[in-house]
């Protein structure tokens, strides 16, 4: 197959998002097919995409403002068209009335990593409405869905539409990442990667832990300490790092924090990519949700329930988990089911199924 990969990305190709996207396309090559990116994104990260893309022919569409980005994505789709490729893998995002033309061309499979309602409810209103009155256009105009959770495919407003689909959660390439030595820390050290502005985060949670430990360390990469003003000693904010740099940190870390808020975008189960590198070097995490590829749990997942009050109900919990897996590191062997390679090739037989019903 030839897989035109189409996807909407701001942060850049050191973004956890492109990663994954490399990861994927790489798995999709070593079983014999072609793929090329079709990337809209902000002006001045064409040449960045295109230098990490490694080989991978990449288009890229860069715009300032709506009006511009409209025009942009109306070229990108159009180039797709004219590219003639076996399907069209397309990386959920706002609807454009160029995706109906395509649909009808090429087939199209969208990838769907949360509820886009009740994660757009988190944004300015023009954005929420548009998307709530046209995404049906998406759904109706699709081959196939793929989905980072069973969850998002019991939405009554995805399931509806009935389409075929696929639940996978996010894998991660274990051979990039190397066990990092576990840390012998006089006090625990707790880690957190993320991105600004998203509440979801539960960034405030970690601070009420940081109030209550204050012998205990919380480093936090990617949020802004203009957002936590007033935050304890005991909280360092780092800002963006890159892998090189982050990689450090974690090095330091006895236990890793995943998201613990998401009930604020509805979701229960997921499967988030920082969430799998930390497991990917070793770190034992706390989560604030069902993990899709743990569902009966895991030793080294500490899952604390996904509510407001999920950090004070557990804080116990968390002092013991912490304090049991201090000087240790996560076996490799325990989390080869996270492997990419392995979640691609079920996809890549979901897609398949589908060509060969079309020959």
């Amino acid at each position: 197959m030839l897989i035109a990969y189409i996807f909407h990305l701001i942060d850049g190709p050191e973004s956890g998002v492109f990663k994954k996207i490399m990861d994927q396309s790489h798995q999709w090559i070593n079983h014999g097919n072609k793929v090329a990116f079709f990337i809209l994104t902000q002006t001045g990260l064409a040449k960045s995409f295109i230098d990490r893309a490694a080989g991978i022919p990449t288009f890229v569409y860069e715009y300032e403002g709506i009006a511009k980005r409209s025009r942009r994505l109306s070229q990108l789709f159009a180039s797709v068209v004219d590219y003639l490729p076996s399907i069209v893998y397309y990386r959920y995002d706002l609807y454009h009335p160029a995706f109906r033309h395509l649909s009808k061309k090429i087939p199209v499979f969208v990838e769907i990593n949360s509820d886009d309602i009740a994660e757009f409810r988190m944004g300015n209103r023009f954005r929420r409405w548009y998307n709530y009155l046209t995404r049906r256009y998406i759904f109706l105009n699709s081959k196939g869905l793929i989905l980072e959770s069973h969850q998002l495919a019991k939405l009554p407003h995805l399931a509806r539409f009935g389409k075929p689909y696929i639940a996978i959660g996010n894998g991660i390439d274990l051979k990039r990442f190397r066990q990092l030595d576990a840390p012998r820390n006089f006090d625990p050290i707790l880690i957190f990667m993320g991105s600004p502005n998203q509440p979801w985060h539960g960034i405030d949670k970690i601070l009420w832990l940081a109030h209550r430990l204050k012998t205990w360390r919380f480093d936090l990469i990617g949020p802004d300490p203009a957002d936590f003003r007033g935050s304890p000693r005991n909280v360092f904010f780092h800002g963006f790092l890159n892998q090189s740099q982050y990689e450090l940190l974690l090095a330091q870390a006895d236990v890793a924090i995943g998201p613990l808020s998401l009930y604020l975008i509805g979701k229960k189960e997921s499967s988030p990519l920082k969430v799998r590198e930390y497991l990917a070097y070793g770190l034992p995490t706390i989560v604030g949700y069902q993990d899709m590829d743990f569902p009966e749990g895991a030793p080294f997942l500490l899952q604390i329930g996904n509510d407001p009050d999920n950090i004070i109900n557990n804080f116990s919990r968390i002092e013991k988990f912490v304090s049991m897996w201090r000087g240790k590191r996560v076996p490799r062997n325990d989390i080869r089911c996270l492997d990419v390679s392995i979640k691609e090739e079920k996809k890549l037989a979901f897609l398949n199924r589908f060509m060969n019903a079309q020959e």
